[in-house]
C-alpha cells in the first residue's frame, strides 16, 4: 500500500487525484479495524455491472456521478502488517512506469504516465510503501483498503 497518493482506480494503474504527506505511524493498528466484515465502496474502475454496463464503463464516460456506487461487504479474516519502505519520488516514477509498461489494450497509459508525472514534479520527500498479508473472501478488492 502506498500512502499519501490517491487515485481514482485506488491503485498505481489509476489517475493521481491527490499527493500528500502520510506517515506510516499506526498503520497496523489502523489495518487490523479491517478485521471481521467491512463495507467498502467497490472500485470505479471494476468490472462489477450496473444497467448491464461494467463500472469502468460509467467511469471511463464521464458519467459515473449517474450511478450509485455499490457498497459491497468484505469479509477480511486476517490482517498482517509486514513492514514499512521508504521509497523516493524518482523510485515511485520507476516503479509506476514499469507497471504501466506492462498493460497492454485499450487503457489510458499514456494520461496515466503523465498524471503521475506532473503530480510528482518537485516534491522531494519520500513516500511510505507498507506491506501487509490479508486473508479475505473472495470478491475483495484489496484496492478499496
Amino acid at each position: 500500500m502506498l500512502l499519501g497518493v490517491t487515485t481514482d482506480s485506488y491503485d498505481v494503474l489509476g489517475l493521481v487525484e491527490s499527493v500528500g504527506g502520510c506517515e506510516a505511524t499506526g498503520v497496523s493498528a489502523q489495518l487490523q479495524d479491517f478485521d471481521g466484515e467491512v463495507d467498502l465502496p467497490l472500485p470505479a474502475f471494476a468490472a462489477y455491472r450496473i444497467e448491464g454496463k461494467p463500472l469502468h464503463w460509467w467511469k471511463r464516460a464521464g458519467r459515473i456521478d449517474e450511478i450509485e456506487i455499490p457498497i459491497r461487504k468484505m469479509r477480511f479474516f486476517d490482517i498482517k502488517f509486514l513492514e514499512t519502505k521508504e521509497i523516493s519520488v524518482g523510485e515511485l516514477l520507476r516503479s509506476v512506469q514499469d507497471r504501466i509498461g506492462k498493460v497492454s489494450g485499450d487503457f489510458r497509459q499514456l494520461d496515466i504516465l503523465e498524471s503521475w508525472s506532473e503530480k510528482l514534479k518537485g516534491r522531494e520527500e519520500s513516500f511510505q510503501l507498507v506491506t501487509f498479508d490479508v486473508s479475505c473472501s473472495s470478491g475483495s478488492f484489496i484496492r478499496a483498503l
